[in-house]
């Protein structure tokens, strides 16, 4: 991240660390005889602003700290790094003493009445947001995303365990995919046999079953990712699955059908939906996907399933709803294209 790369650069530039009161907050020190210096950097990239009057008793502690040490002269530059620079600009309305990184565009505002510079250090972070915007570019035109760690343990995990399971059997009938866990109706109602709502979210009906879901997990799921984190990532996969197990199993019933069920496409559908309310809040667009290409998506996905025999309709349709329901749930902006627009 860049706030990570500007705490090595003054790292790199004899400062050292001092941990803030909370996470979006670190010092960065230098002294010279009873003068001290620090940078106060305030990390805003996921949108989240921390209250004013934490703030100024976070400033005023290592205040005292510094005080304590016999440090007489003090004097202090906060760098705070957001998207949002009008929210940024309305909690450090009382301390001058600032300047912001706008992260989107990764420039360096200076307003009249802040310092123009702080012990010489303005012409390095100029040199390094230039250095970012080329990485930037570097990265764009490569094609080059950052790693989803979770969405490709997810994938993984899929090709294992249907590798295993290919191995010991034939995916392909339906009896050996109940005995592996299989999503079965009569076996939830009759048994309470719940964990097949869970184990039915990783098995797949053959290679193409499999391939299908995870070139369309591999293209979105990444996206996803990056927007919630990747806790709240998981618990959406996994509560979007169970969702559109449950209405499979209740569609089903209702039906008294014995089909076995699998695939990891309700809590996929999941994914989709939640993509759709984020792009949505996003103005139509996430990184490299738009309004328009995600509901062309949906809807030929939708129309395959429902023009095609042996789709399992109710999962794939609870799953979008649930997750778009916990997409509105989940999902805090960053605000990153919000506020370029």
């Amino acid at each position: 991240m860049i706030v990570s790369r500007f705490c090595s650069l003054l790292h790199q530039g004899g400062f050292t660390y001092l941990k803030g009161e909370c996470a979006e907050i670190t010092y960065w020190y230098r002294t010279y005889e009873d003068s001290v210096f620090y940078f106060h950097v305030c990390d805003f990239s996921n949108g989240v602003f921390i209250s004013e009057n934490d703030l100024q008793e976070s400033l005023q502690k290592v205040r005292n700290e510094f005080y304590a040490k016999g440090y007489r002269n003090i004097e202090k530059l906060s760098v705070v790094f957001a998207y949002d620079i009008t929210a940024a600009k309305h909690l450090f309305a009382y301390d001058m003493a600032h300047w912001f990184i706008e992260l989107e565009e990764k420039r360096l505002i200076i307003y009249e009445a802040q310092p123009d510079d702080f012990m010489g250090c303005k012409q390095s972070v100029e040199r390094f947001l230039e250095n970012e915007k080329m990485l930037k570019t570097t990265v764009k035109k490569a094609g080059i995303r950052s790693f989803s760690v979770i969405n490709t343990i997810i994938v993984i995990l899929n090709v294992l365990i249907f590798i295993i399971t290919e191995v010991r059997g034939d995916t392909l009938d339906a009896y050996y995919m109940y005995e592996c866990g299989g999503l079965f109706a009569p076996a939830i109602k009759e048994e309470q046999e719940f964990y097949r709502l869970f184990t039915s979210m990783f098995l797949h009906f053959g290679l193409s079953h499999l391939s299908g879901n995870m070139v369309v997990l591999l293209l979105l799921g990444d996206n996803l990712e990056r927007a919630l984190g990747k806790i709240k990532y998981v618990l959406l996969y996994i509560l979007s699955g169970l969702c559109a197990g449950g209405c499979s199993l209740m569609y089903n019933l209702a039906k008294d059908s014995n089909a076995v069920c699998a695939g990891a496409s309700g809590a996929i559908f999941g994914v989709i939906g939640a993509l759709v309310y984020v792009v949505l809040t996003n103005k139509g667009k996430l990184e490299d996907l738009t309004g328009s290409r995600l509901l062309i998506l949906v809807a030929y996905t939708l129309y395959t399933g429902f023009t095609s025999s042996g789709i399992d309709n109710a999962a794939h349709i609870g799953g979008l709803i649930v997750g778009f329901l916990l997409g509105i749930v989940l999902y805090r902006k960053n605000r990153k294209k919000e506020i370029s627009a």
